[in-house]
């Protein structure tokens, strides 16, 4: 009987070891390895700590693989290395040889489930030997060849380009989408090994956690910047959806102009009643596309107008310029009032103390020569502006020029032209503290809205 009883706890302990997860050091930190069997298994699954997790569709065996990576930019001090090394059951210089040393490790317990099982299935009343050791070896036959049944369907099924899963703010961090497009969509991508695939899911997890700009102990502030709808209607359904989402948390929103197309009041009512749900401030500047009536129709249904001096939002200065045809009909510009604006536009900046810490215009022309004179004095200023139809985002010096695109989709005549015209927006964040400062752009685009969207991190933190 208490023979036994100790196969049965062998047999325990060995499938507890098979599923306990093994913790290996790679550079920089740590990669934490286990499995999972699950029905509808197959899955590559990569936490993000905060940010939620993002999961391959790797193989077909009923078995989920989560690699969970810590980085620790403190681990390069020795005294800390020493310490985490010697925490730590395993050693392994990259995250591939982490997971060759996690599935030998495993070995040794398979062959004791195999022969505890099989002992234990012939019997050991009578300790008869030949019996015995049969058992023993069928049972380690049987245990090993389910393993290495699943571990070679595993490697065989591994689909090199997967479909990926974003589960909580994962799926609003571009960064990550950015680098997993670029490790899974090389050309060469279906020569790749399990061991290409390991340290490929090693280095988006070490960008995407290391390499993300945070602000410190300052607030995080966050504008959705949207602009050239052109009464686009799924645009400002658009905007209203990702102003209200909580995940996102934005505390306003930028409008850069031409919200309208030939600026009638009858135009603004319809933009007004998509607009009326967003509960954060809306901003904006008139463009070349706006006229008299919508103008005065954004004014008196409380858009707030950043032409009417500086503006005030969780902790960031906004001012802003109208484009000098907002009050026109005629869309055409005249680059002589254009000129003239940007002058007026220089001196009315360079006479607000504190300067502002975003000036917002339609037509990036207009903003140049506030440009010029923020990069040559070293002043931290972000410059938002439409009109290009072309989202962008530019630097120069100490200036952060950010253009959203077209929320919507360049216009109806443009839609009718090219149905797969992207809609695209900006999240511009900032850090608000003693030193406020933009440190980080994403650009949303929907293309189609069939489904196919992208989302390009941009970090605006300037190297040291």
């Amino acid at each position: 009987m208490g023979l036994r009883v100790a196969l049965v706890v062998l047999v325990a302990l060995s499938v507890y070891q098979l599923l306990a997860p093994g913790t290996y050091r790679i550079p920089l930190g740590s990669a934490t390895i286990r499995m999972t069997p699950t029905v509808h298994g197959g899955a590559t699954v990569l936490p993000l700590g905060p940010a939620g997790s993002v999961s391959f569709d790797t193989h077909d065996t009923p078995v989920d693989l989560t690699v969970d990576f810590v980085f620790d930019a403190d681990a390069r001090i020795a005294d800390e290395t020493e310490a985490l090394l010697r925490d730590l059951p395993g050693v392994a210089p990259s995250a591939s040889d982490a997971l060759r040393s996690f599935a030998v490790g495993k070995i040794p317990w398979v062959i004791v489930l195999g022969v505890a099982a099989g002992l234990l299935v012939a019997g050991i009343g009578r300790l008869r030997w030949r019996r015995l050791l049969i058992g023993a070896g069928v049972g380690l036959m049987l245990v090993a060849g389910t393993v290495g049944g699943v571990a070679y369907a595993t490697y065989e099924t591994l689909d090199r380009r997967p479909s990926v899963t974003y589960e909580g703010l994962a799926q609003y961090l571009p960064r990550v989408v950015t680098l997993l497009q670029g490790v899974i969509q090389q050309p060469e991508a279906a020569e790749w090994s399990v061991d290409d695939l390991a340290r490929g899911l090693e280095e988006v997890a070490r960008q995407a956690t290391t390499a993300w700009p945070v602000a410190g102990e300052e607030e995080v502030v966050r504008l959705l910047v949207a602009g050239d709808l052109h009464d686009n209607v799924v645009g400002y359904r658009l905007v209203r959806r990702l102003a209200a989402d909580e995940r996102l948390a934005v505390a306003g929103v930028v409008l850069v102009g031409d919200l309208v197309h030939v600026g009638t009041a009858a135009e603004a009512e319809l933009v007004l009643r998509e607009l009326e749900p967003i509960e954060v401030p809306v901003m904006m500047v008139g463009g070349n596309h706006e006229d008299a009536p919508a103008m005065r129709a954004f004014r008196e249904a409380g858009i707030v107008q950043l032409a009417d001096g500086p503006v005030e939002l969780a902790g960031l200065t906004l001012t802003g310029f109208d484009d000098p045809l907002a009050d026109s009909f005629d869309a055409l510009t005249v680059i002589a009032q254009r000129e003239a604006a940007a002058e007026e536009a220089l001196k009315v900046v360079q006479a607000e103390v504190p300067t502002p810490d975003v000036v917002v215009f339609h037509d990036v022309g207009q903003a140049e020569l506030v440009i010029s004179w923020a990069r040559d004095e070293e002043l931290p200023l972000t410059v938002m502006h439409g009109h290009d139809h072309v989202a962008s985002v530019e630097r120069e010096g100490s200036v952060v020029i950010l253009d959203p695109g077209s929320g919507g989709a360049s216009g109806f005549e443009q839609l009718g032209r090219d149905p797969g015209t992207p809609y695209e927006f900006q999240l511009a964040e900032f850090s608000v503290g003693e030193e406020t400062q933009p440190f980080a752009v994403v650009t949303l685009r929907y293309e189609g809205l069939a489904g196919t969207s992208s989302a390009e991190y941009r970090s605006l933190v300037l190297a040291e």
